[in-house]
C-alpha cells in the first residue's frame, strides 16, 4: 500500500488510509490473503495549491512504469509543459 499526498504525507493521515483499505480488503475474497503493508515513496513536493492534477498524473504514470523515482522538474514552465501533454494525451485519446 502506497498513500502518496503531492503536498507531503502525515502520519495520521497515512495510517488512516492504511487502516481503509486494510478493512476493505478483508471484504474482498480476491484481497483477503494478501499481506499488505506500508510502502512509502520519496516524491517531489507540490509547491503550489493548484497543480496536484498534474502531480498525481505524473506520479501515477510513473508508479505504472514500474518507477519508484517520483521526482520531476516543479518548475512552472515545465508543469505548464506536462500539463500540456496531458491534455495532448486526453484529446489523442478521447476517440473525437
Amino acid at each position: 500500500f502506497t498513500f502518496i499526498d503531492p503536498l507531503g504525507e502525515n502520519e495520521a493521515d497515512q495510517q488512516s488510509f492504511f487502516k481503509t483499505w486494510c478493512n476493505y480488503a478483508k471484504t474482498r475474497s480476491d484481497l483477503v490473503n494478501i499481506h499488505w503493508r506500508m510502502m512509502n515513496l520519496q516524491h517531489t513536493r507540490q509547491k503550489d495549491n493548484f497543480n496536484c492534477g498534474v502531480y498525481v498524473c505524473v506520479f501515477g504514470k510513473m508508479l505504472l512504469s514500474g518507477s519508484t523515482n517520483l521526482y520531476i522538474n516543479s518548475l512552472p514552465e515545465s508543469l505548464k509543459k506536462i500539463r500540456s501533454q496531458i491534455s495532448q494525451t486526453i484529446l489523442d485519446n478521447s476517440g473525437n
